[in-house]
């Protein structure tokens, strides 16, 4: 659903519409060597408030690890906020 998005600039409420959702996950991996950096952002749109943001370095041969990692911890960081935001 976000591959029109991807190599272009763009606002998260302007994802959010089109797509029909109140959060926009976005993210960058860079590599440089054997070296790989994951980075994930969280927002919600309406008002552009970046809910959660982490970055995870690592070795490009564990990049499956690095994915891990980063789903790990969106889901204990992310999902209590996110709940908490839904039903208070």
């Amino acid at each position: 659903s976000t591959t029109p998005f991807r190599d272009r600039l763009y606002e998260p409420r302007n994802v959010a519409d089109v797509l029909g959702v109140r959060y926009v996950l976005s993210g960058t991996i860079q590599t440089s060597g054997m070296r790989t950096r994951l980075m994930a952002e969280l927002t919600e749109a309406e008002l552009g408030h970046v809910i959660w943001s982490e970055r995870f370095d690592g070795s490009l041969a564990d990049i499956f690890e690095l994915q891990d990692r980063l789903s790990q911890e969106m889901a204990k960081r992310v999902v209590p906020f996110v709940r908490q935001l839904e039903l208070g």
